[in-house]
């Protein structure tokens, strides 16, 4: 059976976002909306820690009942991680093929 409440969930780069929808007819109404801003540091925090401890976050003020649908970061996010590691090797003077 299809359900026709969902939480739609977005882990982006600075926050996670959430929206809960439901399906009326030939429309969708919002029913809630929610964002976790990840915290500002410094300490090399990685997106999955980050990703993690703002989703339980969000379990903990918000009663999740229906399907949950996380949308997965772009190539794009993945593409400039790649990148940005590759470049800190560089800096730190090995390549990715010594390491």
């Amino acid at each position: 059976m299809l359900s026709h409440t969902i939480w739609s969930v977005d882990p982006g780069k600075s926050s996670l976002k959430a929206v809960k929808l439901r399906r009326e007819k030939q429309s969708i109404e919002i029913l809630a909306i929610d964002k976790i801003d990840y915290p500002l540091s410094d300490n090399g925090v990685d997106f999955a820690t980050q990703s993690r401890e703002a989703l339980s976050v969000f379990r903990s003020r918000n009663e999740v009942r229906e399907p949950l649908i996380v949308a997965h970061p772009g190539a794009d996010y993945e593409r400039d991680r790649l990148t940005s590691a590759h470049r800190h090797r560089q800096d730190l003077g090995s390549s990715p093929a010594s390491r």
